[in-house]
């Protein structure tokens, strides 16, 4: 083996005994050649005599000697190789000269060159022996050969990244972001993102070819290119947003169109980057699970924030076209200043050039501002415009709603559900409040005084039994029963420790009120009220009244409610109120009147209002200070809220 080794250096023109590193990596390629020849040929030929004269192997003798006395040599060779030298840990330093990066590369484990044919080969001798038994395995030391290797893997990746980071700067320099013949989904990238892209393929296409045999470190070696190549997407990023930044500063008009095809095309390319990204996994031939890695998930949110971000910065500079186009479709009630003549004229556009996730977020970025836009003008004209101008606001705010949100009509949209954002919901609403009329307010103030007397556990300051029912000849019948549980409030008449008036040892002087609201509903209509029980804990009044309209009146129809005002009569002072219960028209009975006995007794729940930010209906009553309705009743609510319990 030594005479081998010696003839295969001198047979390559080197007369010197002390060979250098390089000539003995050589030679070492030409031995590992020659004993795959001989175990393959020469073997071959005198196995069978071996075995029929002497039952001996002569391939597991000559396997033995020849691949132990072959890692004698090599493995030195290999440690020696790749020993530690000063400046020369791992960088990706792209003004590192070239001679390094060179010196690198010719003793990188790099496809082609001596390091890789040593181990390739070397990968064939262990076949070859992998049908002989372990003995004579474990005997050739060759077994674990891949991890003399580990330290050209190294450079090979040193060599590469170093000089990847280098073409990419320049690759994105000179980009003008053209279509290529290369697309991410139905939108085209262009040649720097297919430059960065080819590296991937270098790197899965050399891990592939490698083979490497020990899966564990294979796996942490896999991971490491892994996070190489996310390190390049990254910087490729970072390089594209730089450069269109450089772009955008350039437009001071607002009305030019801020993306271009070749923006747009930019940003297609970090998209499909990104989508490379999540595809390494599988091409490493590790977990194909992406999620299961942190340095994907961390670049590719990077990467897709690094989007967000630009589409942020573009459209602050489009939101004072977009602010202005608002405010004219909402003071015209006509969407086309808004919608035609700005949205029309960018989004084709965008639709057209950005890949399917990029238009998507440019959408739900511009839909946001929009909202944004159209809650400055209600906050803005809310104590100053009528309902009128409200419901304008709210038609343009639905129009601008169903351009944006796809439909069987437009596939192209955002998800219904992703652009009903709080922020919309909460603006819908306040629009709704804001556009009925007062009248419409108070209604549906009391219908939230009614859900809330309804929810089991609310507040009580006494209980009400009534009957109330229309009769298909026209008229609507209360009847007043009785009142039960009264608690006395704090502030009238008793010390502050007195609260239910049972427990005192008093009993109230108690009536009813019944009205139906809002009063201007039914101007035709006169409040009534029971007669005062006296000295009763647990008053019986059962009195009816009539009043004079029917299920089918506007009032009725529109909201109209029962309200009934439970109050403590007093001499001196002004009467107490107790507590309100609210019962909805719509939620009563129609009867013959032979039927009124069918008709079931209600028992309501009587308390006190809370305060007034707990009601929505209230909070846009409060905006009205030019209506004089909404004044009255706001101020008529404070009365009744004074009373503590």
């Amino acid at each position: 083996m030594r005479k081998l080794w010696e003839n295969a250096i001198r047979n390559r023109g080197r007369n010197s005994p002390e060979a250098s590193e390089e000539q003995q990596l050589v030679a070492a390629v030409a031995v590992a050649q020659e004993i795959i020849s001989f175990l393959r040929d020469v073997c071959d030929f005198y196995q069978d005599v071996f075995i029929r004269e002497s039952q001996v192997s002569f391939l597991r003798l000559t396997y033995t000697l020849l691949t132990y006395e072959l890692s004698a040599r090599v493995r030195p060779l290999m440690i020696k190789m790749y020993e530690p030298k000063e400046h020369g840990q791992f960088s990706y330093d792209a003004g590192e000269g070239n001679e390094t990066a060179e010196i690198s590369s010719s003793i990188a484990l790099q496809v082609s060159n001596p390091v890789w044919q040593l181990y390739k080969r070397l990968e064939t001798i262990v076949e070859i022996g992998e049908n002989l038994p372990e003995e004579v395995q474990l005997q050739s030391d060759l077994r674990g050969y891949h991890q003399w290797f580990v330290g050209g893997v190294i450079r090979w990746q040193e060599y590469v990244f170093r000089k990847s980071r280098t073409m990419i700067a320049n690759e994105v320099q000179k980009d003008e972001f053209q279509s290529s013949s290369k697309s991410c989904g139905s939108a085209s990238i262009s040649s720097s993102a297919i430059e960065l892209t080819y590296v991937f393929r270098i790197v899965t296409t050399y891990w592939q070819k490698l083979a490497w045999p020990d899966e564990a470190e294979g796996n942490s070696i896999a991971k490491q290119l892994l996070q190489q190549c996310c390190s390049l997407g990254a910087l490729y990023t970072k390089l594209v947003i730089t450069k269109l930044e450089v772009i955008l500063q350039e437009k001071t008009d607002p009305k030019l169109m801020l993306l271009s095809a070749e923006t747009c095309r930019a940003l297609n390319n970090i998209e499909y980057v990104c989508g490379e990204i999540k595809e390494l996994p599988g091409r490493l031939a590790l977990d194909i699970e992406w999620g299961k890695y942190p340095v994907i998930t961390n670049t590719t949110l990077k990467m897709e924030a690094s989007i967000k971000k630009f589409i942020d910065t573009v459209i602050k500079k489009l939101r004072q076209t977009l602010n202005q186009a608002v405010m004219e479709s909402c003071e015209m009630v006509n969407e086309t200043p808004l919608l035609k003549n700005v949205l029309d004229q960018y989004l084709p556009v965008l639709d057209s050039c950005l890949t399917r996730a990029n238009f998507e977020r440019f959408l739900h970025k511009i839909w946001g501002v929009l909202v944004a836009i159209f809650v400055s003008i209600v906050e803005s004209n809310c104590d100053k415009k009528n309902a009128e101008f409200f419901n304008g606001v709210f038609t343009i705010l639905e129009r601008t709603w169903h351009f944006f949100t796809h439909s069987s009509a437009n596939s192209q949209g955002l998800d219904p559900q992703l652009a009903c954002t709080e922020e919309y919901q909460k603006l819908q609403e306040t629009l709704g409040n804001l556009k009925m009329p007062t009248e419409a307010l108070i209604a549906k103030y009391y219908r939230e005084r009614f859900e809330e007397q309804r929810q089991p556990g609310a507040s009580l300051t006494a209980r009400l039994v009534v009957l109330a029912y229309f009769t298909t000849t026209g008229n609507l019948t209360v009847e007043v029963l009785m009142a039960n549980d009264i608690v006395k409030p704090k502030n009238y008449h008793e010390p502050t420790h007195v609260l239910p008036l049972v427990s005192s040892g008093k009993s109230p002087d108690t009536y009813v009120q019944v009205k139906l609201v809002p009063g201007e509903w039914f101007p035709n209509v006169r409040n009534q009220k029971t007669k005062i029980q006296k000295k009763n804990e647990a008053p019986v009044y059962k009195e009816s009244f009539e009043f004079l309209i029917s299920h089918t009146d506007t009032g009725t129809k529109s909201g109209g409610h029962l309200l009934f005002v439970l109050k403590m009569s007093h001499r001196v002072q002004a009467d107490c109120i107790v507590g309100e219960a609210v019962l909805p028209l719509e939620e009563l009975p129609c009867v013959e009147p032979s039927a009124v006995r069918s008709v079931t007794t209600k028992y309501l729940t009587v308390n006190l209002a809370r305060e007034e930010n707990e009601y929505k209906a209230l909070k846009a009553l409060q905006y009205r200070i030019w209506d004089k309705k909404a004044a009255s009743f706001l101020k008529e609510g404070k009365k009744k809220r004074k009373i503590k319990l």
